[in-house]
């Protein structure tokens, strides 16, 4: 089942956090949401949960990615979400 109040408050959370380019880019947007991921993962009961890798990369300065991997039990395909976190480039709009 969605929670759909958790995900119109997600909603706003995020497009509060100034995640422009050029300009703050996506520091703060990549902490909020590790922290989240983190808070999520603790409120599930799965002892595969504790094998979950979180990684903060920053690909070039300032510039930040997160990648999560959950364990797989078997050799079936994966999916791989890819998205911004940063707004659109700042400018005549």
């Amino acid at each position: 089942m969605v929670d759909e109040d958790f995900a119109w408050r997600l909603a706003q959370d995020l497009v509060k956090i100034d995640s422009s380019d050029p300009g703050a880019y996506e520091g703060e947007i990549e902490h909020f949401i590790k922290r989240l991921i983190e808070q999520q993962l603790a409120q599930l009961d799965s002892p595969a949960l504790y094998a979950v890798l979180i990684k903060e990369l920053e690909v070039l300065p300032r510039r930040r990615n997160l990648m999560i991997t959950v364990p797989r039990a078997s050799d079936e395909a994966r999916l791989v979400y890819i998205c911004h976190m940063d707004t659109v480039t700042l400018g005549d709009g």
